[in-house]
């Protein structure tokens, strides 16, 4: 399960990498996570700063959609992030900075589904991405 999203960012998301966690078990109050581990980064390693933790789920939750602005490149992403037994859907973010005056977009799994994955296409920046939920 997809827990946040790495990176760098400057004026537009340079490059992105996906954090997961793997289910390792059923507790008392619900699933178990694993150690978190990343997907390899895809785009500019030298552009921007890394955005660190920013897009990270807190501890119990996990990715469930993304916050996005968008041109013809993606300037802001952030995370929507909903706790593993359910509860309130928070956002975490946005990275990036607004370079367009398009809206802030949310792109959300189906209720009951959680992010599992993303694609998209990016070169020198970011310019598509779409959820893959499961």
């Amino acid at each position: 399960m997809a827990v946040g999203l790495g990176g760098r960012a400057g004026n537009d998301i340079d490059q992105t990498f996906v954090s997961c966690k793997p289910i390792v078990g059923q507790g008392l109050v619900g699933l178990v996570l694993g150690e978190t581990s990343n997907t390899q980064p895809i785009g500019n390693p030298a552009g921007g700063q890394p955005y660190g933790d920013a897009l990270t789920c807190a501890d119990g939750s996990v990715m469930t959609g993304l916050v996005v602005r968008a041109s013809s490149v993606v300037d802001q992403l952030g995370v929507l992030c909903t706790p593993l037994g359910g509860g309130q859907t928070n956002d975490k973010g946005p990275v990036g900075t607004q370079q367009s005056q398009i809206l802030l977009t949310n792109l959300a799994c189906p209720v009951g589904k959680v992010v599992t994955g993303i694609k998209g296409r990016q070169g020198a920046v970011l310019d598509a991405i779409q959820l893959i939920c499961r």
